[in-house]
């Protein structure tokens, strides 16, 4: 479905696919070059459903290159869903390079607005859609645009990468509650508001839904990294006086903005911000929680994988608590592994698999094994003590639980001791160093690093 342009006075909708009032399954096709040109009301320049009476799928599509240009509306350059009553699954589809053009802008790749059922939005490539930056009317949603949910909105393992528009560079929500976001990357989006998410749920438009208090929005096992705002939160901005957005388990770093370069919250409403890694003297607004890390985190190829020695290995939790509500972190992660694959899980969309040997931390109490500094380049210092004289043996292993190395095998007094070791020739990562004695064994995590 390729080089179509539909050209109407006013309204003009759905210059590649346009179906009404039915179930929709929509799969494998090429939705590609489509132009819609409307002097009021443009839609869907790749697809477009509107009161479907059934579910609709949308599914392992190519849709590029789309393209509205409208003095008025211009809504879904890629996908536009108008109403839908019932179930929406939108999964594994490439939505790149879709374009909107007009005075009121929404949802450069995808625009959905009075979804009534749950809506399910995985596994998506959403990259490069573009809107306007300027200051016009209404400009929203560079990759995803969602509006007015009423069912459950579930965003989960999509890739949003250079997407712009004026506010919400990767995905944007207005007044829909129900919302989870979960292993998503959000890597070099832009905006002048919420360059990577933006949030918009003021008590003034939420159309009813102010009285829901439960469940808030989530977002969890996110990576929001190299966004860029304007004016307010580089990485997520949250405009919203009704409810309280849940962030756990999320790397959010090295995102820039005017003000705010991490999270900008406009409003005095509370916001949530536990066991992620940022830096939170980058958070503006009222917002609460702990236990979060500030190190810049280590992938592997991409903004998306975790090396084995990062910080955020092991880092996370498993759900977090507020107002008596449990918010579990995701059962699986971008790849669909399980979560957690350790004794916790990872902070951010990856989870690293940490096989054959028992890992119980950077400071082991048992014979007080401990080593420093840690992580360390070349070398640390191992110190332990034995409750009673015995042999010792000191080992070195690998992730995987291979032997590399034997430090020490010989009897030892009762007492502190204390041993070097020279990782010289070995990569980075983490290594596990094993104390076994009078048939009890120890075991200690150290991060090795190598500086060129």
């Amino acid at each position: 479905v390729r080089y179509n342009t539909l050209t109407v006075g006013n309204v003009a909708i759905g210059a590649g696919i346009i179906i009404y009032g039915a179930s929709v399954s929509i799969h494998d096709n090429n939705i590609s070059f489509n132009e819609v040109i409307a002097n009021s009301y443009g839609n869907g320049a790749g697809i477009y459903v509107q009161n479907n009476a059934g579910e609709i799928e949308i599914r392992n599509n190519d849709i590029r290159e789309n393209k509205i240009i409208s003095e008025e509306w211009a809504r879904g350059g890629g996908i536009a869903l108008w109403q839908p009553p019932n179930k929406v699954n939108i999964i594994a589809n490439t939505i790149e390079g879709n374009t909107i053009v007009g005075y009121d802008n929404r949802g450069s790749g995808i625009w959905i607005r009075y979804p009534g059922g749950n809506m399910n939005i995985t596994g998506n490539l959403i990259k490069d859609n573009t809107g306007p930056k300027a200051s016009i009317n209404s400009a929203a949603g560079g990759g995803i645009c969602i509006m007015d949910a009423s069912g459950e909105v579930r965003i989960d393992k999509n890739i949003f990468k250079g997407n712009e528009i004026y506010n919400g560079g990767g995905l944007y929500f207005r007044n829909s509650i129900n919302t989870v976001v979960t292993n998503n990357v959000f890597d070099g989006n832009k905006s002048l508001y919420g360059g990577g998410i933006s949030y918009f749920n003021p008590s003034d438009k939420s159309y009813g839904l102010s009285a829901i208090t439960q469940p808030w929005p989530v977002f969890a096992n996110n990576t929001l990294v190299n966004n860029e705002a304007q004016i307010f939160g580089g990485g997520l901005y949250y405009y919203t006086n009704i409810v309280t957005p849940i962030l756990f388990n999320s790397i959010v770093r090295d995102n820039t903005a005017g003000t705010g370069n991490d999270i900008y919250s406009l409003t005095g409403a509370e916001y949530l911000v536990e066991y992620c890694n940022i830096n939170t003297d980058d958070l503006i607004g009222n917002w609460m929680g702990g236990n979060n890390i500030n190190a810049s985190p280590a992938f592997i190829d991409d903004s998306c994988h975790l090396a084995p020695y990062c910080i955020c290995v092991e880092a996370g939790t498993p759900s977090v608590s507020y107002n008596g509500i449990e918010y579990n972190c995701p059962d699986h992660d971008i790849d669909g592994e399980l979560r957690p694959l350790n004794g916790t899980a990872d902070i951010g969309v990856d989870e690293v698999l940490l096989t054959g040997i028992f890992e119980s931390g950077f400071c082991s109490e048992k014979h007080q094994l401990v080593s420093y500094p840690n992580p360390f380049i070349d070398q640390t210092t191992i110190e332990f003590t034995l409750n009673a004289p015995g042999l010792a043996t000191l080992t070195i292993s690998d992730v995987r639980g291979k032997i590399l190395q034997t430090l020490l095998s010989e009897n030892l007094p009762q007492g502190k001791h204390q041993i070097n070791w020279d990782a010289k020739g070995l990569d980075d990562g983490i290594y596990f160093i094993k104390l076994n004695t009078n048939n009890e064994t120890t075991t200690h995590k150290v991060i090795h690093l190598n500086v060129e």
